[in-house]
């Protein structure tokens, strides 16, 4: 998917041709080349605006090469002395403040940048560049609800959707429960296939150790979601680290209804939450559905696999995630973190020295503590779940590093 901001191509009538000045060798009057190509580039546009103070388009360019070579703070002082100049047309006046505010976004000045692009709103109230960049300044600055409303004007569905997930999850932190399942469901009915919605109704219902709504609302969401992107789902009820995590208190507990060969048949949830949100996952997964309701295939890939031994680890179902580990490396023998975890559990079973499970002990520590998330797009690499790239701004291009 594409990222929610992209550079408009154009922004009003153009004052001229492109001078093919500025793609020119470099002068043979130079001792030495430049360092590479874009200097070179960078070369050639202060030239061009020593030439002709008055050019425009080469002040663009020249912001926007030094923004893309890290130097931001150079690229607001090159536009700030453009926006002085008299004679710029509605779309230069409206693409000046978008760039400054994305300038600003990447000083990281989120108060200033929205200014900058509710001017530029003014200007031209129906570009739809400005609207998503509006949109995404607000979301920046904790404004999820009215993000929403912001990507709705857009007509862009899937980051509509992710804004409410993320009001729905703010919604949570505070133990308003019913108004976060009631924004992650408005979430999860737009965007069926994304998994922002479908996780907070998920975490929901585990936080309200409500094991028979969690078990509807997982099957719902396994069957919805991309299978690419379902891992989300599980990674929601395992780490706590995870932005989409709840770590508050849980309202009273409600007795668990999955039916005769439900869990509540060998686990009450009072006596360990963790071993039952294990056991809802495992009736999910190997158990056909109830008559009336989607199927939910068996994990065909080994992160699910992996994540599902995760979570009967920490149930302490100990015999349930070998079964589960060994399905991951049955289907991807590279695996290194499932072999990783099997070998954990296996080695408290064999009789080998202290000094060698203290030695295992301090690598497998080490071992986890290497990120379990990259970016497909740009390589990004995280220990928690995120939805938009922080390097590459890419929409959901997550995947679990399974190598």
């Amino acid at each position: 998917m594409r990222p929610a901001i992209a550079t408009p191509r154009q922004w009003g009538d153009p004052s001229g041709a492109a001078d093919d000045s500025s793609s020119a060798a470099p002068s043979a009057k130079l001792p030495f080349p430049p360092p590479d190509d874009l200097q070179a580039v960078q070369d050639e546009l202060a030239r061009m605006l020593t030439l002709d103070p008055a050019a425009i388009e080469p002040c663009f360019a020249l912001a926007t090469l030094h923004r893309s070579q890290g130097e931001p703070q150079r690229a607001l002082t090159v536009r700030r002395r453009l926006a002085h100049r008299p004679g710029l047309d509605k779309g230069q006046r409206a693409r000046l403040q978008y760039e400054i505010g994305r300038d600003l976004l990447r000083l990281g000045e989120l108060g200033k940048a929205l200014e900058a692009f509710e001017v530029a709103q003014l200007i031209l109230p129906r570009s739809q560049a400005v609207r998503l960049a509006l949109a995404d300044c607000t979301l920046r600055l904790g404004k999820a609800k009215e993000a929403a409303r912001l990507f709705a004007e857009a007509g862009r569905k899937d980051l509509q959707a992710h804004a409410l997930a993320r009001h729905a999850q703010a919604l949570l932190l505070a133990g308003e429960c019913s108004h976060a399942r009631r924004h992650a469901s408005r979430a999860a009915a737009l965007a069926p296939t994304l998994p922002e919605g479908w996780l907070v109704l998920v975490r929901e219902a585990a936080v309200s150790r409500n094991w028979a709504r969690l078990a509807r609302q997982l099957r719902k969401g396994m069957h919805a979601v991309t299978p690419r992107l379902r891992f989300a789902l599980l990674e929601a009820l395992l780490n706590p680290d995870t932005p989409w995590h709840d770590s508050g208190k849980a309202p009273a507990q409600r007795p668990c209804c999955l039916g005769p060969a439900s869990v509540s048949d060998r686990v009450h949830p009072a006596d360990n939450p963790l071993r039952a949100q294990a056991e809802v996952v495992q009736h999910i997964l190997t158990t056909p559905p109830p008559p009336g309701q989607p199927p939910v295939a068996q994990p065909a890939d080994a992160a699910l696999c992996h994540l599902a031994a995760c979570l009967c680890r920490a149930g302490n179902l100990q015999e349930a995630a070998q079964i589960w580990l060994e399905k991951a490396l049955a289907l991807e023998p590279t695996f290194w973190r499932a072999r990783m975890d099997l070998t954990a559990l296996a080695l408290p079973r064999q009789e080998v020295e202290p000094a060698f499970y203290d030695a295992a002990h301090t690598l497998f520590s080490l071992l986890t503590a290497q990120p379990r998330f990259a970016c497909a797009a740009c390589g990004h690499r995280s220990n928690t779940l995120f939805f938009q790239c922080p390097r590459c701004q890419s929409w959901r291009r997550i995947q679990c590093c399974l190598h």
